[in-house]
């Protein structure tokens, strides 16, 4: 980008790059963390692929006329399960 007031600020890749140093730190600090970004990413695919299928999901269990779901047949079927 040319400066219209004086050519000195003007910006070009040589005077907008950050020094060797800085450029040598940040890519050592990328060579590391970019595998454990890519891989904390990549982690929940095979959680939640499992999850996901193209059949429809289970019709609602309607509620009783009490208002409160059915309870299953194990706990109310079972007198010593308190």
């Amino acid at each position: 980008m040319v400066s219209s007031t004086n050519a000195a600020y003007s910006l070009t890749t040589a005077n907008t790059a950050a020094g060797e140093y800085a450029l040598r730190v940040l890519t050592f600090i990328e060579v590391i963390s970019l595998p454990i970004v890519l891989a904390y990413q990549a982690w929940p695919y095979p959680l939640f692929h499992k999850r996901i299928s193209r059949e429809p999901f289970a019709a609602p269990v309607a509620p009783t006329p009490s208002g409160t779901a059915p309870q299953s047949g194990h706990a109310a079927s079972d007198p010593g399960s308190d």
